[in-house]
This record gives C-alpha cells, sequence and structure tokens, in this order.
C-alpha cells in the first residue's frame, strides 16, 4: 500500500516537473517572439522578397515552365521514335477436326522498332503552335513580374507615406494641445470665456479623431505591404519599412520634371509633355510591355493551329524498321528472325466532317486572338496616357503644395508670436494650424502621388528596373528636345 502511494507520488512529481519545463519553454518562445528584432527592408530588398514569394508571380512562372515543357513534349514526336517490344505468351494450335485436342504452343518474341516522321504539317504546325504557347506564357509572367514591382514599389512607399501623415497628426495635436493648455489657464484667471475653451476641446478631439484614423491608414498600408511581398503570415511580425522618406530626390527623371514645371512659373499649365513625348512611351510599351507580346504570342499560337487542322488534308509520310527475333519452346529449334522497313504513308480520306470542325473551331479562335490583342494594344496606349497625366498632375500638385507648406510654417511661427502678444485671436489661431496640418496632408499626399504615378509609368511602358527606366525616359527627352 506504501509502495503504490510512493509510485503514484513519485508520477506526480514527474508530470509536475514536465509541466513546469513546458511551461518555461513556452514562456521563453513567447518571450522570443515579443522581443524578436524586426527586419527592417528598403525597397530593393522588398522587391527581391517579393519576386521569390508574391503567390500570383510565382503560379505564372510555373505556368509558363509547364508550357515549355509542354512544347518540348510535342517536339519530340518530329525526332526518332526507337521502342522495344518483348512479348510471351501461349497459343492454342486448333486440329483439323473436332475429334482431336488441340496442342498448346508457348512462344517469345522481341521486337526492336524504328519510326521517324518525314513529313506531316498537321504535326509541324501544332509543335509551333505550342511553341508560341510557351511564348505567350512566358511573356505574361514577364508582365506579372512588371507589375508585381510596381505593386510593391507603391505600397512601400505608401506605407511610409501614412506613416508620415501620423507625424503630421502628431503635430497637430501638439499645437492643439498647447493652445488648449493656455486657454485652460486663461480660464482660470479670467481672461477667456467657457465658450472658447469649449471650442478649442472640440478642435482638439477632431484632430484626435483624424490621428486614430492615419494609424488606421497606416496599419492597413502595412497589410497591403506584406501581402504584395508574400511572405508567410506568421513572419509578418519580422518585417518592417527602413525607408522614412519617399524616394523623390533619389529619382532624377522626377528631378528634371521639376526643372520644368519650375520654369513655367505660376502659369496653370495641362500639356507639360508633348505629343513627341507621348509618342515615343507608347513607342516603349510597343517594344517592352510584355502584355502586348503575351497576346501577339497568343495570335501566332491560335495562327498555328488553324494551319494545323489544315494540315490533315495532307498526307503523314514517315520512315519505319523493326528487328523481330521469335524464340520457339523447343530447344533445339532455330531462332526465326524478321526484318521489315520501308515507307509508311497515312491519308485520313473521309472522317465525318470532322476536320471540318476543327478548321471553323481554330479560324474563330484566330479571330478572337487577334481582336484580344488589337484590345490589349489600345488598353496599353490609353494606360500609358492616363499614367502621363497623373504624373504631370501630380507634379503640378507637389509645387503648389510646397509653396503652401512654405507659408503656412510662416505663418505659423507669426500666429504663435501674435498669440503671446494678443494681437492675434484664438479662432485666427486654430485656423492657422488647421491651414498648416492641411498643407502638410496636402504635401505628404501629393509626394506620394508623385512616386506612385512615376512607377505607374514605368509598369504601363513595361520596364523593371527603376534606374534603367530613368536612363530609357531621359534618353527619349533628350531625342524630342
Amino acid at each position: 500500500m506504501i509502495s503504490s502511494r510512493i509510485f503514484i507520488l513519485s508520477s506526480l512529481c514527474l508530470l509536475w516537473c514536465t509541466a513546469c519545463s513546458l511551461f518555461a519553454t513556452c514562456t521563453s518562445e513567447e518571450n522570443d517572439l515579443f522581443t524578436a528584432e524586426k527586419t527592417f527592408l528598403n525597397i530593393e530588398e522588398a522587391e527581391i522578397i517579393a519576386i521569390n514569394n508574391n503567390p500570383k508571380l510565382q503560379e505564372t512562372k510555373y505556368q509558363a515552365e509547364s508550357s515549355y515543357w509542354t512544347y518540348q513534349n510535342r517536339l519530340s514526336r518530329m525526332f526518332p521514335q526507337i521502342s522495344y517490344t518483348q512479348t510471351t505468351g501461349t497459343s492454342n494450335e486448333l486440329p483439323r477436326t473436332a475429334f482431336f485436342l488441340g496442342r498448346y504452343v508457348r512462344y517469345h518474341t522481341e521486337t526492336l522498332s524504328f519510326d521517324q516522321l518525314v513529313l506531316s504539317l498537321s504535326t509541324y504546325y501544332d509543335t509551333k503552335s505550342f511553341d508560341w504557347q510557351f511564348a505567350s506564357d512566358f511573356f505574361s509572367y514577364l508582365e506579372e513580374l512588371v507589375q508585381t514591382l510596381a505593386s510593391i514599389r507603391i505600397a512601400h512607399c505608401q506605407v511610409i507615406a501614412t506613416r508620415q501623415l501620423i507625424q503630421v497628426q502628431q503635430t497637430i495635436l501638439d499645437l492643439y494641445k498647447e493652445a488648449y493648455e493656455n486657454e485652460e489657464v486663461k480660464l482660470t484667471v479670467g481672461e477667456s470665456t467657457n465658450f472658447e475653451n469649449i471650442r478649442n476641446k472640440l478642435a482638439y478631439t477632431n484632430t484626435l479623431s483624424d490621428y486614430y484614423r492615419a494609424v488606421d491608414n497606416a496599419q492597413i498600408a502595412w497589410d497591403n505591404w506584406i501581402r504584395v511581398l508574400g511572405v508567410d503570415p506568421e513572419e509578418t511580425t519580422d518585417y518592417d519599412v527602413a525607408e522614412t522618406e519617399i524616394p523623390i530626390e533619389n529619382t532624377p527623371f522626377l528631378m528634371e520634371l521639376f526643372k520644368r514645371v519650375e520654369n513655367s512659373h505660376r502659369q496653370i499649365k495641362t500639356d507639360l509633355f508633348t505629343s513627341d513625348e507621348l509618342y515615343y512611351w507608347r513607342t516603349l510599351a510597343a517594344f517592352y510591355r510584355p502584355l502586348v507580346k503575351q497576346f501577339q504570342a497568343a495570335y501566332e499560337s491560335a495562327d498555328m493551329k488553324l494551319k494545323s487542322s489544315w494540315g490533315t488534308y495532307i498526307p503523314e509520310v514517315s520512315l519505319f524498321s523493326d528487328y523481330t527475333v521469335n524464340n520457339p519452346p523447343e530447344f533445339f529449334t532455330t531462332r526465326m528472325r524478321f526484318q521489315n522497313y520501308g515507307i509508311r504513308v497515312t491519308w485520313p480520306i473521309f472522317d465525318s466532317f470532322g476536320r471540318e470542325s476543327n478548321v471553323y473551331q481554330n479560324r474563330a479562335n484566330k479571330e478572337v486572338a487577334k481582336w484580344t490583342a488589337d484590345g490589349a494594344w489600345y488598353g496599353v496606349q490609353l494606360e500609358v496616357a492616363d499614367r502621363s497625366y497623373d504624373l504631370q498632375q501630380a507634379l503640378y500638385s507637389v509645387k503648389s503644395s510646397l509653396e503652401g507648406q512654405t507659408l503656412s510654417n510662416e505663418g505659423i511661427e507669426d500666429a504663435k508670436t501674435l498669440l503671446k502678444l494678443g494681437d492675434l485671436t484664438l479662432f485666427e489661431y486654430r485656423d492657422m494650424i488647421q491651414s498648416l496640418g492641411l498643407a502638410e496632408i496636402n504635401l505628404t499626399q501629393a509626394r506620394f502621388n508623385l512616386i506612385a504615378s512615376y512607377y505607374s509609368l514605368i509598369a504601363a511602358v513595361g520596364l523593371q528596373n527603376r534606374d534603367s527606366a530613368m536612363f530609357l525616359l531621359k534618353e527619349g527627352f533628350e531625342h524630342n528636345d
């Protein structure tokens, strides 16, 4: 009885020690999770991660790889086919009359065959069709790559912009709080009214709501950045954006455009880019945009399919040769060897109009591919024009917002001085704070719209590398000048 109690107590102690060790392990893992250092990614590092992890991009990549091996499978039919066949069986040698039983004979045959297709228009054009289909899928992958790079760049800058907006709201809150505290002191000594105090509190409360909204928008932007990166959701807490400023000043192409805007002084213009420059961008898109080449390749694939269906009306010619060895069951019987070779001609004469139906079907598919390719090209031209208009509007917005920010910063300093001297009412001071906040928000949003429109223009043209895109577009301006 005592030994059983000792056994139970020792078991309970063992379970308690195990539980404590597991709890300690879990606690240490949780502490490591919450104290783990974040990995800060610049825009180049984010691009690399997105290229390797974005699900949609990986899907199109392996679709292109699948199309390549499908093409290789079709291509193999045009080269020699060698096969080896071995047959072992038993045959029943029937008697001449039904009064005697037959004799069972076992046999063993080995055959080595060789076939080489010489002429088959149907097979040739069918192979070419799969070749063009692989090209179409490959350009589809490149198009997805271009769009993924544009998306990660825009999402990266959006995280920066939304966090800057949080800082703007924090600055406005601090100014309202300072004014609110000063008004509280004046109210205590009877130099202010309760109405002015309530208006101050209301302005502070409204700005606080805007601050929380900015925090929420920053979290949404970060979630979108993680989604474009394509990383495991369990690892999202380890990644963050390294930059704190939108990289406009590091983009020489945009700096060159700013020179144009400055030269326009205060004139309101809507034609920053000439028609020659727009034509140059459309020319670049015709050469570099993978979407255009994708549907052009799809059209060529449909054309090859149509030619393949026409090729079924032409005879198919091939060379063949086979060598057969027949091993009889008797030990002393000589092996029988056979060798056949020659030319095989296959010509379907009538198949109940199946070939005609296939021709009409492929002809219609070719027309579908043609109009799809035309529509894609028209859409790309319009997209290039739209992105250029967005870039132009963003440039002028940044210019006007910079002027507004400069004036607001000067005005808020003067307003602080006048407020202390009593030469400015609190209502006028709050109006100046509101103007400052609006100018900062407009500038931050305009800077983000500018970099986003620039990246969108690169994607519309079909370029991948940001630096090469700058040089190509700059060459266009030099050419037009």
